[in-house]
């Protein structure tokens, strides 16, 4: 984790806690960059050879199944928006 071992023993067994997951989470993060940047690699090296496919079809990863469908840009709702500009007045 890159801590020295006087830091480590400063620490209350909750802010180790703490420490780790965050240690732990960017672990995580790295790993899921390096197989996205694979991923990319292997679509765009594949792409002439193969019939239109989303890159996400072409090579699944575990952590992809957690992506809502659909998380694109949000579609316009003008009753929505009238809603808010009554709430929040005429700031928006």
């Amino acid at each position: 984790m890159g801590m020295d071992a006087e830091t480590f023993y400063q620490l209350s067994p909750k802010e180790f806690e703490k420490v780790f997951e965050r240690w732990k989470n960017k672990q995580d993060e790295d790993y899921k960059e390096r197989w996205e940047q694979i991923r990319l690699i292997c679509y765009h090296t594949r792409m002439p050879e193969l019939k239109p496919v989303r890159l996400l079809a072409f090579m699944k990863f575990p952590w992809d199944l957690g992506r809502k469908k659909g998380s694109g840009p949000v579609k316009k709702d003008p009753e929505r928006f009238e809603r808010l500009k009554q709430k929040y007045g005429e700031k928006l």
